[in-house]
């Protein structure tokens, strides 16, 4: 089969997906989850990417393939794109993995619960998929947002977790995929579509989980031993300059990016005292 891909003959697209199912990840795992003959998974994730980009595509069953295999999605060359896609047209399947992934409220004050290992592996898969996603509902092709549909999306989502007793995870998880937003074409950022949910959502659980998804996009990093908190202080200055940008018409997520920006001063002097501890 990958022969015959790379030759680039027409393959039928349902012998693909049949051989692709056939194909196992349980041999040769690392602790990463990731198969350690590297060579078989970038066959893989090719022949993945043909399943997604044909035309005559089963969707339902692309479906089930990318879920199986999302530890492909820890690879640059794979992306379990018809999930995305479903995620950010269906919120019935976002409640379906916040359910997954998370007990409710109730549960979690029950001493006498016991966990059901039978749903850990659900629960991951679901983690794993979420963690991938990073995507807006609303989404146009040139990559704006329709307000509208965002909003629709916001609200039926959030009706179905409270329904299911998860509506303050659901909010925390809203406001870490919102962090995720283009900028409007004027480079405020969060773009207006998303500065309204933030505002109109009136959890602060929705603005805690934006503020920690936007600090941990600063990712790793790494200094001499010798650098203070100018890093730091850049990262206060960005953050307060958004602040201002948008205090008048979104004050909640101004008073999200002042936070930021504090925080920042605040880890800007300790690595200052840091390097002046050294002299």
């Amino acid at each position: 089969m990958f022969s015959a891909y790379h030759a680039k003959k027409r393959l039928d697209w349902g012998l693909v997906a049949d051989a692709v199912d056939a194909a196992s990840l349980d041999s040769g795992k690392a602790d990463s989850d990731i198969p350690v003959n590297h060579h078989f998974v970038w066959e893989l994730c090719e022949l993945m990417s043909f399943l997604q980009n044909d035309p005559a595509a089963d969707k339902a069953r692309l479906v089930t393939l990318e879920y199986r295999f999302l530890p492909l999605a820890q690879h640059q060359s794979f992306s379990p794109k018809t999930l995305h896609g479903e995620l950010s047209r269906n919120p019935a399947f976002f409640a379906e993995l916040i359910e997954a992934q998370f007990i409710t409220k109730a549960e979690s004050q029950d001493k006498n619960r016991t966990p059901d290992p039978a749903k850990a592996p659900i629960a991951e898969a679901a983690r794993k998929l979420m963690k991938s996603w990073t995507g807006i509902p609303g989404s146009r092709p040139d990559g704006s947002i329709d307000a509208s549909v965002l909003k629709t999306w916001i609200e039926d989502a959030r009706k179905l977790c409270a329904a299911s007793d998860r509506i303050e995870i659901c909010d925390a998880m809203l406001g870490d995929q919102l962090s995720c937003a283009p900028a409007d074409p004027d480079g405020t950022w969060p773009c207006q579509a998303v500065r309204d949910v933030l505002e109109s959502v009136p959890t602060d659980e929705i603005l805690g989980g934006f503020e920690v998804a936007v600090a941990n996009q600063r990712g790793a990093h790494w200094k001499s031993m010798t650098e203070g908190g100018e890093k730091e202080r850049e990262l206060a200055k960005k953050y307060a300059d958004y602040a201002n940008k948008v205090k008048v018409a979104s004050p909640r997520t101004a008073l999200t990016f002042r936070r930021l920006a504090q925080r920042y001063e605040s880890e800007a002097k300790r690595e200052d005292e840091r390097v002046e501890g050294r002299d």
